[in-house]
């Protein structure tokens, strides 16, 4: 899908690509520099959050969209907010694409960290560089960190999207959302949990909130599996 509004503001386009930055991005940037200053880190390190942060994200979100083009599923938006990034698209695809374009954006990430990780430690200038040598582990870091967290299985993350996907593959619609959104509620509610004892805040929230966006749509299809067989889609199962 396509949103009809933008509550950002736009950065550019790369073809058929449309990207946009909401404040609450901005937000986002700043709570990385400052729990860096909490820490005692240097201002000018810590300030190396906000581009590792901006870029790491929005090529993630190009890595979706630019296989989205690949599959010449049309145009595309990228929207990077408090919580991260989205791709937008409106497209009449099949399960196995929808799989590809899922990937895309984790194996992006995993590229930049490798890049990174290889660049710093064969180059000599990199690790002189006081700058280079404090961005690059940043850079590592946050792109593996980012890969690891959408590719767990709860929807709607990239993992989350394959299983549901893989599901629709091999099962009815109705039983794929359903199976793909009790286990998302499972999986959340125990990122929850460990992100709590981990003291990491904005990982529970956004565990919390995966957790209730996939305990509604179990919830559409439990009231669709209470309603009378002749008020039921044929496709169900």
């Amino acid at each position: 899908m396509q949103e009809n509004e933008q509550r950002g503001f736009r950065i550019g386009t790369l073809g058929p690509i449309s990207m946009f930055v909401e404040p609450s991005f901005l937000i986002l940037l700043g709570l990385f520099v400052v729990l860096d200053l909490d820490r005692k880190v240097p201002v000018r390190l810590a300030l190396l959050w906000i581009p590792v942060v901006f870029f790491s994200v929005l090529l993630h979100e190009l890595g979706h969209a630019l296989m989205i083009s690949l599959l010449k599923h049309g145009p595309s938006t990228i929207t990077l907010s408090g919580f991260g990034g989205v791709t937008r698209n409106q497209r009449d695809s099949r399960p196995w694409q929808d799989i590809l374009i899922s990937l895309a954006g984790p194996l992006v990430s995993i590229g930049i960290a490798l890049g990174a990780a290889l660049l710093f430690r064969e180059s000599a200038f990199v690790r002189s560089d006081p700058m280079l040598a404090a961005m690059l582990p940043i850079l590592v870091w946050a792109n593996k960190s980012w890969a690891i967290f959408n590719l767990l299985p709860i929807y709607p993350l990239d993992g989350g999207q394959v299983i549901r996907n893989f599901f629709l593959m091999i099962t009815s619609p109705q039983r794929a959302f359903s199976i793909s959104s009790v286990t998302s509620i499972i999986l959340g509610v125990g990122l929850a949990v460990l992100a709590l004892f981990l003291r990491q805040i904005f990982v529970a929230v956004l565990a919390a909130m995966l957790v209730m966006q996939n305990y509604r749509e179990w919830q559409v299809y439990r009231n669709w599996k209470q309603r009378p067989p002749s008020e039921q889609d044929p496709g169900g199962d």
